[in-house]
């Protein structure tokens, strides 16, 4: 976003103010599917050209931009004026509508397409492209299961537009729906301080300790991954502050932004707010938001507990202390100034545990946070903080909203011409029946289109083609959907374009964002092999009899602490590669999906840690270099 006339900023304001409103009476209105979703999308449509400009750097809006915005309400108003006579139209069989159809439907994919360019990248923008030019003029030139019979402009655009298989499908009704309310809630919590004290609170409960920034940056950016559902915007808030210290403690810069990277993406698979694809996740599985929490509990403890340990085992590498009490902020202090900002986040937790409705939980708890932010003078929501807090929310949800419009014609594509039940077969027949040939092509897939794509607009593309297939395979659909959502997320931290990374890299002077994406991704390869545990292993996402999953999980927890130990060359001592291969092999024996496997690696595991001070242990360690005199 750029600098833009005073009257153009007003007019945001405003339009951002107007969105929120209308966003939080809906969450708790009984309002029809395509009202809110025909509104919503003109609204973020507007905001679109008002907002994001059409090569960045520009400071005015030019007059193709106004072209764009006027095509945008005019094609949302006409989706708005004639979806509720729809039926009569049709049946009036008036060539008119015929045409506007067609010319309005253009109008409208069009602008969605630009839209999408500006805000999500140019990499959605052509996917939606490929698959239109697929639709209308390819397909029946088309080999194997690619091939169609070819679709009238006639036909389709009504589909776009006029249903909830298209344009307006399950991906944008959930922006409309959930994910507003949600970023707007964490807006709000950030401009009435609670950033700041999730920041504070961190430092003064670990950076007395070994390492301490570095666990700082692990659990503030956790917490505020939680509420901003971007790593990127995580990354640039409180890298800030985290990776500046964490240098000054010791950590090297590569390390540092690995460190913070890595942390920061974790937020988006974090309950309770773990970003919009898992919203639209509990809409594709019908089931309550509350339970796709519930499900993804032990990974996202999982991810962080290892990085804690690669944290810890770094500092103890490298001999970094924590920081003196004095430059530490005071817990209790801290919690008395804005320890209150807690009670409406405490207030969404427990009531999406209890399967309470969404819009009405998340709503109660931005009413009971602009409340209780009343009782501090630090804290207190003032009429400027209530506007920022609406315009930072709602410009929040323009990529996502965008990223959801240009990925429903994607999925109106592989609707309408049969695809996503071809191409679940092909991925059945290509991996020769093998499941986890599947999962390997499926991780592949969600990773190549998570390089340019945003994560939900990733997990919409692949679950609706390969999350069938894996199903069809015998896998639960929750973990199936599971999986696509997981690779969608860590695709911000795989080489060789981990945006995350990068960010991180350049927040630092003369950072190498190829070393530190390569760093991060090692921090992070639990999370590229807990996927494909929980598809063998339900117990990992809660799916299972408390009985499979206590003895899976703390085998589990040995098995994490074994790979912290691989990935930094450090088990109770700095260790050789002969040590770092011995770690990842006792790893791999407690992940195995094979119970007996995991209690032979367990046992050795155990075994390794009560005689790590004999002298067996030493053929792990580096060879001391040998002074010889002159």
């Amino acid at each position: 976003m750029v600098k833009k006339s005073t009257i153009l900023k007003y007019a945001v304001m405003v339009i951002c103010v107007i969105a929120g409103v209308f966003h939080l009476v809906c969450g708790v209105t009984a309002v029809s599917t395509m009202t809110l979703r025909t509104w919503h999308w003109m609204i973020i449509a507007i905001l679109v050209f008002l907002v994001y400009p059409a090569k960045k750097g520009t400071e005015k809006l030019r007059w193709f931009d106004w072209i764009f915005l006027v095509m945008a309400v005019v094609s949302a108003a006409y989706e708005i004026l004639v979806w509720p006579s729809r039926g009569q139209l049709l049946a009036s069989n008036d060539p008119l509508f015929q045409t506007l159809d067609i010319v309005i439907g253009w109008m409208m994919i069009v602008t969605i397409l630009e839209a999408a360019r500006r805000t999500a990248g140019i990499a959605m923008t052509i996917i939606a492209g490929i698959a239109l030019i697929y639709l209308f003029w390819l397909g029946p030139y088309m080999p194997g299961i690619l091939l169609h019979k070819g679709y009238s402009f006639a036909r389709v655009m009504p589909y776009m537009m006029f249903t909830t298989e298209g344009i307006f499908g399950i991906s944008l009704g959930t922006c409309a729906s959930f994910i507003v309310l949600f970023v707007l809630f964490g807006a709000f919590l950030e401009v009435t301080g609670g950033g700041q004290f999730f920041i504070d609170a961190a430092f003064s409960i670990a950076g007395r300790f070994r390492g301490g920034p570095a666990k700082t940056a692990v659990i503030s950016s956790m917490l505020m991954g939680c509420i901003s559902g971007s790593p990127i915007a995580n990354v640039v808030t409180t890298g800030t502050f985290t990776i500046p210290l964490m240098r000054k403690a010791g950590y090297d810069k590569d390390t540092a932004c690995s460190i913070e990277a890595v942390a920061s993406t974790g937020g988006m698979i974090m309950p309770p707010m773990m970003g919009a694809a898992a919203f639209i996740m509990a809409e594709y599985l019908s089931m309550s938001y509350g339970e796709i929490c519930i499900a993804a509990l032990i990974p996202a403890v999982m991810y962080y507990v290892v990085l804690f340990v690669i944290v810890d085992k770094e500092a103890a590498k490298k001999k970094i202390l924590g920081l003196p009490a004095s430059e530490l902020p005071k817990l209790g202090e801290t919690v008395r100034q804005s320890g209150h900002l807690l009670i409406p986040l405490f207030v969404l937790i427990i009531c999406l545990f209890m399967n309470y409705s969404p819009q009405k939980t998340v709503f109660w708890a931005i009413m009971i946070l602009l409340l209780v932010s009343l009782l501090k003078k630090e804290t207190r929501i003032t009429p400027a903080k209530l506007v920022e807090g609406f315009r930072a929310g709602i410009c929040q949800v323009i990529p996502v909203a965008t990223a959801c419009a240009a990925a429903g014609i994607v999925v109106a594509v592989i609707s309408m011409t049969g695809l996503g039940v071809r191409f679940t077969s092909s991925i059945v027949t290509i991996s020769g029946g093998n499941p986890f040939i599947a999962l390997i092509f499926t991780a592949i897939a969600a990773l190549i289109l998570g390089m340019g794509l945003p994560a939900a607009a990733v997990y919409i593309v692949v679950s609706v083609v390969a999350a069938p297939a894996l199903t069809n395979m015998g896998f639960t659909a929750l973990a199936s959907h599971m999986f696509v959502f997981y690779f969608g997320i860590i695709s911000t931290i795989t080489p060789p374009v981990a945006l995350t990374a990068y960010a991180a890299a350049g927040m630092v002077e003369d950072g190498n964002a190829v070393k530190v994406g390569f760093k991060a991704f090692s921090y992070a390869l639990v999370a590229f092999i807990l996927p494909f545990v929980w598809m063998y292993e339900p117990s990992f996402l809660l799916d299972a009899p408390i009985m499979q999953i206590i003895p899976n999980v703390v085998i589990a927890f040995f098995g994490l602490f074994y790979m912290a130990s691989g990935t930094t060359g450090f088990l109770f001592h700095q260790t050789n590669v002969l040590g770092r291969l011995y770690c990842y092999l006792l790893a791999i024996l407690m992940f195995w999906p094979i119970l007996t496997v995991n209690y032979i690696g367990l046992v050795i595991g155990i075994l390794t840690i009560l005689i790590r001070k004999t002298p067996i242990m030493n053929v792990f360690e580096p060879k001391k270099e040998i002074a010889y005199d002159k």
